[in-house]
């Protein structure tokens, strides 16, 4: 039950995270697997990398953790932005 609890609060926040980044000033988008000190190995090879815009955020992070992840529900994968 914590998983999905957690899992349900994490969507929700990256939900509203992508949300907030369409209304703000175009910035640098990165992948942050940093939360997850056991993350599978696709979302190790996706931490750090840039993408070119937002809908490549929404094509790797949909609306919850990255869609590669192993881990499912459990992934606290998310996106950061950088202005200059």
């Amino acid at each position: 039950k914590k998983d999905q609890l957690g899992g349900a609060l994490h969507r929700a926040q990256n939900t509203g995270r992508i949300a907030v980044l369409e209304e703000a000033p175009t910035a640098r988008y990165f992948a942050s697997e940093k939360n997850d000190s056991n993350r599978c190995p696709p979302c190790g090879e996706i931490d750090g990398t840039e993408f070119d815009d937002l809908d490549a955020v929404r094509a790797a992070y949909g609306t919850g953790g990255y869609q590669l992840c192993e881990g499912g529900i459990r992934c606290r994968g998310t996106v950061v932005a950088t202005w200059e």
